[in-house]
């Protein structure tokens, strides 16, 4: 699955198409990151230079190569009408340059907390739009509604539902907008909360999006501002 924006970014990152958020492994066997369509791109930026990669900010993570990418596409269609805007406004693949994934980390080998990225290189004019879906103020909300139909299904003989989804009260340092939603896995073994931190960097042409999980509590905030500030430094200096 080719991604590019804000939304299908986010349906990347969780695992578009139904990968279960505590027990894919696929990564493991995955190939090494590399930029989507660097070769054939008329700019001069890497999509694959705007993720997060290994330094002083994953101290005690692991990296493993990201999971392939899916066929499937994102389903827009309630994320738009909940936003109030065309469904063509989010859907900005054809117009996405380069894209790439980044590796996927998880704390000292175990499976949380993990954190994924991506990047697009896009037009500047679309990077502009997108950022305008942050001054939106249902928002975070109508990104939940997403989220709930993205992980419907990824918990075998189970349940997974999105419980809540709101903005934090103060951004990571150099983000553009950031959204934390919990969710609650359930099955015939007992329940577990997940807990999501998307962190979204756009400017110029650069959209990064970071997400971070965690079960039982939220991620840090010293490692989701460590992280973000790796990022944010790159899209900044693009």
């Amino acid at each position: 699955m080719r991604t590019a924006g804000v939304m299908t970014a986010v349906a990347l990152v969780v695992g578009c198409g139904g990968s279960d958020p505590e027990t894919d492994d696929r990564a493991e066997a995955a190939p090494p990151a590399t930029s989507e369509s660097a070769a054939a791109s008329p700019s001069a930026l890497r999509a694959e230079d705007f993720v997060l990669t290994e330094g002083p900010e994953t101290a005690g993570f692991t990296g493993t190569p990201p999971a392939p990418d899916s066929e499937e596409s994102a389903d827009l269609r309630q994320v738009a009408a909940c936003l109030k805007i065309p469904e063509t406004a989010l859907e900005t693949d054809a117009a996405a340059l380069d894209h790439a994934r980044g590796m996927q980390f998880a704390y000292q080998g175990a499976r949380f907390p993990k954190v994924s990225s991506t990047a697009s290189i896009l037009p500047a004019d679309v990077v502009g739009s997108d950022r305008a879906i942050f001054e939106k103020d249902n928002f975070a909300s109508c990104l939940g509604q997403f989220l709930d139909q993205e992980i419907a299904g990824t918990v075998p003989g189970g349940t997974a539902d999105i419980v809540s989804a709101e903005e934090p009260a103060t951004l990571p340092p150099g983000a553009t907008g950031a959204v934390d939603a919990v969710a609650v896995l359930s099955d015939a073994s007992g329940k577990a909360n997940v807990f999501y931190t998307f962190v979204f960097v756009l400017e110029d042409q650069v959209e990064s999006t970071l997400m971070l999980a965690n079960v039982g509590s939220p991620t840090p905030p010293q490692i989701v501002n460590a992280m973000v500030g790796q990022v944010a430094e790159k899209v900044h200096n693009q």
